[in-house]
């Protein structure tokens, strides 16, 4: 048996373990809880909000960032948490015995962001890997914004580098800033393309480049744009790709997954709410960011309540996002803010007020917010599903593929990357 036969079987494996596991609680993760009341509390196992209700504050943020907590220890819950762990666990990439990018002088890294030079960082050694290896021409990089990562192989790694965009005044203030900063012995060209990749209208100067001697990269390819970006790159017969997806919420569950022919004989279903607990951010946060979170749920569900019972409106709608100062002030003023969006009478403070405090000190309230935490820990797993539907795309058209996760979580939380090598 050839070695791209036991990684498909290998992945193929590991989806229908995946599968297998997450089957029995699609009531769960499929449907946001609030959606379903009054009866959003049948669905959690009592045995586990019984286990959770014994925990401090502290300790249910430790749980929500996916810590170990001693009072868990040996309970249903926990046993769920480790099976979770290591349907998800991912290798790393690079690898130790991979070679790391050298260092940069201060002026390379000049208006990136803290998050953009470490994905930066992880990503040029595997780059320059695979040159090494394989020896294609340039990269490409699709919506590559002010093209710092493009500038970065161009001008330092001595890798040719287009970067890719739709939105003129990024790659415009790229361009400034390319012809500002310094470039070292060695140095390759950086091209900028203005273009909406994926569009008919511009396949042709797309075609001018995506070829057999080119790499693509899809950094944070939001919603079906990283199925574009692997489509091109089978269509064109690029040397490989890199794929980073994100922002799942933005497909289209009934024509843009699954794409596998393997999960078309048999798959989850996935809609809006499933493929948007997928694109959550899954690493630790802090305690403080972990209380707002905490109090946008409540303040949401108590609008809801409020909706539900006093003005009888039981469908459920989005109101919008808020500023997060909004949710450390009085829950009247965020309450009376969204009845005005939508058109309603406000109402007076007092009685708002009044109403939440009464909401908080019901058992029930506790519940749902813990349940939440429940349901928020098969996100990173729902993920990993989708993204094993590209990887078996990609070995059925005869790629080499591998799965790995290319940056640390806390700062990049979208860290899986596809690698694909013909």
């Amino acid at each position: 048996m050839s070695i791209t036969k036991l990684e498909q079987d290998f992945y193929q494996d590991w989806s229908l373990r995946l599968y297998d596991f997450l089957l029995p609680y699609s009531s769960l993760w499929s449907n946001e809880l609030l959606n379903l009341y009054p009866h959003d509390l049948e669905l959690i196992p009592k045995k586990w909000l019984e286990e959770l209700r014994i925990l401090s504050e502290e300790e249910l943020y430790d749980f929500d960032c996916k810590k170990n907590v001693e009072k868990l220890k040996n309970t249903e819950l926990e046993k769920i948490l480790q099976q979770l762990k290591s349907l998800t666990t991912l290798p790393t990439s690079p690898k130790p015995d991979h070679p790391q990018m050298s260092p940069l002088e201060d002026w390379a890294w000049v208006g990136v962001k803290s998050k953009k030079q470490h994905e930066i960082e992880n990503i040029v050694p595997v780059l320059q890997l695979i040159k090494n290896q394989h020896s294609f021409n340039h990269v490409i990089d699709i919506g590559g914004g002010v093209g710092h990562l493009a500038r970065i192989l161009a001008h330092y790694e001595g890798i040719e580098a287009y970067s890719l965009d739709r939105d003129q005044s990024f790659q415009s203030s790229g361009k400034k800033r390319a012809e500002k900063y310094r470039k070292l012995p060695g140095a390759k060209p950086l091209h900028f393309i203005n273009l909406t990749f994926g569009e008919k209208k511009d396949e042709l100067e797309l075609k001018k480049i995506a070829n057999e001697k080119a790499f693509i990269l899809g950094l944070h390819t939001c919603g079906n744009l990283a199925n574009k970006v692997i489509e091109t790159s089978l269509d064109f017969k690029t040397h490989g790709l890199l794929s980073f997806g994100c922002c799942y919420h933005k497909l289209n569950s009934e024509t843009e997954f699954p794409v596998s022919q393997f999960y078309q004989k048999k798959h989850l279903s996935f809609g809006l709410f499933a493929l948007t607990l997928a694109t959550r951010a899954h690493g630790a946060i802090s305690f403080e960011d972990y209380r707002t979170k905490k109090q946008v749920k409540l303040y949401r569900f108590a609008l809801h309540l409020w909706l539900y019972h006093e003005l009888g409106i039981k469908d459920q709608f989005s109101v919008g996002e808020n500023n997060t100062r909004d949710y450390h002030g009085a829950f009247s003023i965020y309450a009376n803010q969204k009845l005005q969006q939508l058109n309603l009478p406000t109402v007076e403070a007092q009685i708002l007020d009044s109403f939440y405090q009464d909401f908080l000190a019901k058992p029930e309230t506790h519940d749902f917010y813990l349940g939440n935490l429940i349901r928020w820990q098969f996100g990173r797993a729902l993920e990993v599903y989708i993204l094993l539907d590209r990887a078996l795309n990609l070995m059925e058209k005869g790629m080499k593929v591998s799965m790995a996760t290319y940056f640390d979580e806390s700062l990049s939380p979208r860290n899986i990357g596809i690698l694909a090598t013909r």
